[in-house]
């Protein structure tokens, strides 16, 4: 049978052992924690690296783009503006004809009405004029039968 001391020295060395293998596998937990850390630490600063370059890429495309839809736009205004003064021009235009018409239609339609109003003054003097005669006539024509029909009294009456 192992005695008390062997017993404790069994234990001891059992004891040492232990902490010799706790101390290394502490040890290898310590060092594979620092590798992830140092992992972690690459990992990270790499994202940050991707995620700035991603970043300024995105913004120079993003500017790209903006600056061509401007000039596309200006481009647009620009084609719009010069059709606008083209229809702007072509509307002046033809107002300008038109005014131009109505003036020449409004001096023929003063034309006609003075032409008209002469006409129908001619015709009313003429109207005027014979009606004047007819009367003329007609008095003419009645007084003649007053005064034969007065004349065949007269004779009538003396006889």
């Amino acid at each position: 049978m192992a005695t008390i001391e062997d017993l404790e020295h069994r234990i001891a060395r059992l004891e040492s052992l232990y902490d010799d293998v706790l101390k290394e596998r502490l040890t290898l937990i310590s060092q594979r924690l620092d590798q992830l850390y140092e992992k972690t630490e690459r990992d990270k600063a790499e994202l940050y690296e991707k995620t700035e370059r991603d970043k300024t890429e995105i913004l120079s495309k993003l500017y790209e783009k903006t600056e061509r839809d401007k000039t596309e736009l200006l481009e647009k205004i620009s084609e719009l503006y010069a059709k606008t003064e083209k229809d702007k021009t072509e509307l002046l235009e033809k107002i300008s004809d038109l005014y131009a018409k109505t003036e020449r239609d409004k001096t023929e339609l003063l034309e006609k009405i003075s032409n008209l109003y002469a006409k129908t003054e001619r015709d009313k003097t003429e109207i005027i004029t014979r009606l004047i005669k007819w009367m003329i006539g007609l008095l003419v024509g009645f007084s003649t039968i007053i005064i034969t029909a007065t004349w065949a009294i007269l004779l009538f009456a003396l006889k």
